[in-house]
């Protein structure tokens, strides 16, 4: 998993694997905290904290990535688009933005 992180978004190897440690991580802690959460709180309110938990990573993440985007300017918004989105020499001819 690794080598293609490293290529897709241009990451050092350090990021990728620091990234794929973090993953790997979370699955020892989070398989049996779970059935002990649903235990005592119930099913349906573990749920909702963990869509709670995962929409807080999802804005953490967001706000990083905005944080990063607003310090680079436009350069940095370039190079985390990377080659996705550059359109051809006529209009439409290149790939979707």
């Amino acid at each position: 998993m690794p080598p293609a992180m490293r290529a897709e978004p241009h990451w050092s190897l350090a990021t990728a694997g620091a990234l794929s440690t973090a993953n790997a991580v979370g699955y020892p802690l989070g398989a049996p905290a779970t059935p002990v959460l649903t235990a005592r709180a119930g099913e349906r309110a573990a749920l909702l904290g963990g869509y709670a938990l995962d929409g807080a990573g999802y804005i953490a993440s967001m706000t990083s990535l905005v944080a990063y985007l607003r310090q680079g300017g436009a350069s940095a918004a370039e190079r985390w688009a990377g080659a996705r989105c550059r359109p051809g020499p006529a209009v439409g001819s290149g790939p979707p933005c």
